[in-house]
């Protein structure tokens, strides 16, 4: 059985319906004893009679009330008990950082060439962004592999005569795969510049202080599958996926 909180208890009697009682007692103790200082037998006897019987049914309504709100309450709080936290719940209540983020196995700065990205995506089939940061050590961009390959493949049709292997040769930095060169991709179709859009842009990126359901909601609207998670000064500390958030809200439902 659960204990009483002695601090819910006590805060019953200083609630305004308390005081209220305490008043209409002493007016009701004041008004009897004028009636019987001043009045006669008969008075007395009859004012004590309607008295009794308007206290006694005032008690009856009074206790009613206030026992039946506080069993409401207890009722209440007991099914709030029983059904548990919800899966948005937990996730409200809970905070990126305690997710505990995968490491960044690598990262890349702007001027890190093509080629250096790509040898890096096959030694892992299961890589599939890289994570870009600018001079200072902040994150820049977050670019899809495939925005890499697609400007490879641009940059092969463009160059006359074309490069014998357009792996090795000419491929540029990374930068221009995100800014001056991811130009050239861009079609007249709002469908086409959105999707390379989200090639050169591929995560989600939130502070560390924002919540899991603020990322899985973020991810869910942007459709996308990862959330880099930086500190307050925009470095990358860390990654969660949608996998991630999933595997949280199972585990809390089969405790």
């Amino acid at each position: 059985m659960q204990a009483r909180d002695p601090q819910r208890s006590s805060d019953r009697w200083k609630s305004p319906e308390f005081w209220l009682v305490v008043a209409l007692l002493v007016a009701l103790m004041l008004a009897m004893l004028m009636i019987f200082r001043l009045g006669g037998e008969t008075e007395k006897k009859d004012f004590l009679a309607i008295v009794l019987g308007a206290f006694g049914a005032w008690i009856g309504a009074g206790a009613a009330y206030f026992f039946g709100r506080e069993n409401m309450r207890e009722a209440t709080e007991s099914m709030l008990r029983m059904r548990g936290v919800t899966p948005q719940e937990r996730l409200t209540q809970t905070a990126i950082v305690d997710l505990r983020p995968k490491p960044i196995p690598q990262t890349f700065k702007v001027s890190d060439a093509v080629e250096t990205a790509l040898n890096w995506f096959e030694v892992d089939p299961e890589r599939f962004f890289i994570v870009v940061l600018n001079k200072d050590n902040k994150l820049q961009n977050v670019v899809h592999e495939e925005a890499l390959y697609r400007y490879l493949y641009k940059l092969y049709e463009t160059q006359t005569p074309p490069p014998a292997n357009p792996l090795l040769e000419n491929l540029g930095t990374v930068i221009e795969v995100i800014t001056r060169d991811a130009e050239k991709l861009k079609s007249d179709k709002p469908e086409a510049s959105r999707a390379l859009n989200g090639l050169v842009n591929a995560a989600v990126v939130l502070q560390d202080r924002q919540t899991a359901f603020v990322a899985n909601e973020t991810m869910e609207r942007e459709r996308k599958f990862v959330t880099i998670v930086v500190n307050s000064q925009s470095m990358p500390i860390g990654y969660i996926t949608t996998a991630d958030i999933r595997r949280f809200v199972l585990s809390a439902e089969n405790r």
